[in-house]
């Protein structure tokens, strides 16, 4: 219950978020980003995982990512799941199976139910919107 309400109140949040650049984050939070970001098909990044790619103690992991992008790594590391699996969604030629895994998913239940926790929205349906953007623009 306290897991989804967090949820819900950053996703409402963040829309004020999405649009800015990362120029509002430290070098150590985009080093932590990037780190993420490059380890996505790995199942459990964690601040130790973090740490022990980057140097960072993860005191200052965590304090980093709660102090700059306001919320827990955890949801850091979601977000960043999400975000790459809607850039692949995008695409015509990738199954949900090989997205899901791209993005370090269990499987694929997992992966469209935490795609539907973030974005209100399932995997098809942002899938069906995009392809249809993308007939509606080569028209």
């Amino acid at each position: 219950g306290a897991l989804i309400f967090w949820l819900i109140r950053r996703h409402v949040q963040e829309s004020r978020y999405e649009h800015e650049e990362d120029t509002r984050y430290s070098d150590t939070c985009r080093q932590i980003q990037q780190c993420i970001y490059e380890n996505l098909t790995s199942k459990n990044i964690s601040p130790s995982f973090i740490s022990d790619r980057t140097g960072f103690d993860i005191k200052k992991i965590n304090s980093t990512v709660q102090k700059e992008a306001q919320c827990p790594v955890y949801y850091l590391v979601l977000k960043t799941r999400i975000k790459k699996a809607k850039q692949m969604l995008s695409q015509k030629d990738m199954s949900f199976i090989q997205i899901s895994e791209a993005v370090g998913f269990n499987d694929v239940t997992d992966f469209r139910k935490k795609f539907n926790l973030v974005t209100k929205t399932t995997p098809e349906l942002f899938h069906k919107r995009k392809m249809i953007e993308i007939e509606e623009e080569s028209e």
